[in-house]
């Protein structure tokens, strides 16, 4: 395991409204829950390269 990824409550609360723009744009909720997954997923490559970032 590598460092712990901290994401500050400015970065969740974007995450938030992504999430909603998306669910209100394409009234998928499983479209906008990918997407957001799939940013948190990529964002785990820094726990063991953080200096990538």
């Amino acid at each position: 395991m590598g460092a712990k990824i901290i994401w500050s409550n400015n970065a969740l609360k974007q995450l938030e409204n992504i999430h909603f723009y998306i669910f209100f744009e394409s009234k998928s909720i499983d479209l906008a829950d990918k997407v957001i997954n799939t940013i948190f997923e990529s964002a785990e490559i820094l726990k063991m390269q953080p200096e990538i970032f």
